[in-house]
């Protein structure tokens, strides 16, 4: 039977990939990774909202502004 691709091996789970221990690639710096990218997607999608929010104002706003005008 095939050994697996990819395994985490040693006391600190370092990745091993085809047999070829990857140096500083461990479980807890992969964890962190993920944190890091999950913050950052969460920051991305903040920003979008705050953008959705602040158009939708600016647009209530000049229409408001158009709609006082014609009175």
């Amino acid at each position: 039977m095939a050994a697996p691709l990819l395994r985490l091996v040693g006391n600190n789970h370092t990745v091993e990939i085809a047999s070829i221990r990857l140096l500083g690639v461990e479980a807890e710096n992969g964890r962190k990774l993920l944190f890091t990218v999950i913050f950052l997607v969460v920051l991305y999608l903040i920003y979008k909202v705050l953008c959705a929010i602040a158009a939708t104002l600016a647009a209530i706003a000049s229409a408001s502004r158009s709609g006082r005008g014609r009175s």
